[in-house]
């Protein structure tokens, strides 16, 4: 990545898929592709058969839906504040489907316990 010589200069938000090297770039502000978090949603529920992970990818779809409906007028106050609550009430159901937090936070992990603590790693 420094051979090419772009990320060392990169000023602004790079979205990725959290490859780790890339947070090697400290001056670079991180954010994560929600298409592979679309992707990592489908393979929990169809492979590893959680159905949390089925509500979550339908509610992040739905949720791009609505900001997309309402254009540069925006979202309501109400309306995020639905979005954030459907949102943190899906994140709950699946810490306990894989048990907090001992279980959680120790041993090795599921892909689906890896995906809710992402953003704690």
């Amino acid at each position: 990545m420094k051979d090419f010589d772009i990320l060392p200069h990169f000023r602004g938000r790079a979205i990725h898929d959290q490859w780790a090297p890339y947070f090697s770039f400290e001056h670079i502000k991180h954010g994560l592709c929600n298409a592979h978090h679309l992707r990592e949603l489908n393979y929990i529920h169809e492979q590893e058969k959680e159905e949390w992970a089925l509500r979550m990818k339908k509610h992040l779809l739905e949720s791009k839906r609505l900001v997309e409906e309402a254009g540069e007028k925006g979202l309501s106050s109400s309306e995020l504040q639905d979005i954030e609550i459907g949102y943190a009430k899906i994140v709950v159901e699946g810490l306990r489907y894989h048990g907090i937090p001992e279980k959680l936070l120790s041993g090795k992990k599921k892909p689906g316990a890896t995906l809710l603590i992402r953003p704690l790693a």
